[in-house]
């Protein structure tokens, strides 16, 4: 079952480890918390639920990847910066 809270790890897992096939079920229905819930909720897209999924990560971030997302193109950044007291 993938919910708008399924990590894209958790997909891969599920979506790989089939022998004969793998299926998924989308929930294009998720409320989050039904007994506290103000109506019906709306139906989703099955493709948003998984862009949703897909853009939500359980990994944490490598530091060089940390540092790139950080830095400015073209700009130079050298780990032993990160660590100046100036």
């Amino acid at each position: 079952m993938v919910t708008a809270t399924t990590t894209r790890e958790v997909l891969y897992v599920a979506a790989t480890r089939g022998r004969e096939s793998n299926r998924l079920y989308v929930d294009t229905f998720y409320d989050p918390d039904h007994d506290t819930s103000h109506g019906p909720v709306p139906e989703q897209p099955r493709e948003d639920v998984l862009a949703r999924v897909l853009a939500n990560t359980g990994a944490g971030t490598a530091a060089h990847t940390a540092i790139e997302r950080k830095s400015h193109i073209g700009t130079v950044v050298r780990p032993s910066c990160l660590f100046d007291d100036r």
